[in-house]
């Protein structure tokens, strides 16, 4: 049975109308043409639909029934339709993403408020995780896209830089480097750092610049929280990027930049090579993307932001 949906309209229409002419009109089709469809879908049924005679078209008993089917059939396309059209357009769904700590905490709650009001029907769910692990999760399939600063020679994965932030050294208040506007690597030293693990981006961006010898305390840890705690109450100092710096705004610290710190912690957005995002997650990547180069900008004074050289980092 071949029946399509401009049957079951013509059907509806001349239902309602009981008049050819003004059926025709209403699908915007020659009266012929109408004609021909209703003649059609009764061969495809294999009954009568309509009683008609040069005065006045009226349905069969057969007809009234299947108009019940007609309604549903063509209700339900419809609003098969516009779930399709709600589906390409990223109205529907889920995104998966993993995003470092400082990034979820910086940059997310800029972007994710909007990208909530505007897809309510879409569940983002979020994991925030240390750069490895971000990036374990993409390869892994577990997350669409991560929010990392990733150094890999992965080919199956893909990047696009969104950010360059410097770094910063946090000290307590009364640490005699406290109060400078700047200091120089060569002045921390007399102050060795606590170190970050090797697994998170921060640790592995710093042994990059600043020597072994200012390295060499034997507490590491992991978390943000765990660090900013320690300097507070005195253990010592560390050297952090810009997107943490949240997390040490405290009366005990102080944050004092760089005026020869010649690394930077490259944020990126990754994605797998031969995975093809969904729409939701292609929409949250452009919002994204769109946040970071306003970013660059404001950063910049108005002037886009260079991007740093990425030598290290994932590539295309």
């Amino acid at each position: 049975m071949n029946i399509s949906q401009k049957h079951l309209k013509a059907f509806l229409s001349l239902l309602a109308h009981r008049n050819f002419t003004r059926a025709s009109a209403s699908v915007c089709l020659s009266q012929p043409a109408f004609s021909a469809l209703i003649t059609g879908l009764e061969k495809e049924v294999g009954f009568r639909l309509f009683d008609r005679d040069s005065h006045q078209v009226r349905p069969t008993e057969d007809g009234k029934a299947f108009a019940e089917v007609a309604e549903h059939l063509v209700s339900f396309h419809d609003s098969s339709m516009k779930e399709i059209e709600a589906i390409r357009r990223g109205e529907r769904g889920r995104v998966s993403m993993s995003a470092l700590p400082s990034t979820a905490v910086a940059w997310l709650p800029a972007v994710l408020p909007d990208f909530r009001r505007l897809y309510p029907g879409v569940r983002v769910e979020m994991i925030d995780a240390v750069s490895d692990r971000c990036l374990q999760l993409l390869i892994d399939g577990v997350v669409d896209f991560a929010v990392t600063a990733c150094e890999t020679d992965n080919p199956d994965l893909v990047s696009e830089l969104l950010y360059t932030e410097s770094f910063y050294f946090i000290c307590p208040v009364g640490h005699p480097l406290a109060q400078r506007e700047t200091i120089r690597i060569e002045e921390l030293y007399d102050s060795p750092l606590l170190n970050f693990r090797h697994s998170t981006s921060i640790r592995q961006r710093v042994e990059k610049v600043i020597p072994p010898q200012i390295l060499q305390d034997s507490l590491e840890v992991e978390q943000l929280t765990t660090m900013m705690g320690l300097v507070a109450n005195g253990l010592g100092s560390c050297v952090v990027p810009e997107l943490t710096l949240y997390q040490f705004r405290d009366p005990g610290i102080a944050i004092v930049p760089f005026s020869n710190f010649d690394a930077y912690r490259n944020i990126h957005l990754v994605r797998h090579a031969e995975r093809t995002l969904s729409a939701p997650a292609a929409n949250l990547c452009a919002r994204l993307i769109a946040h970071a180069e306003h970013k660059c900008v404001a950063a910049r004074g108005g002037k886009p932001q260079a991007s740093a050289p990425l030598d290290d980092e994932v590539g295309a």
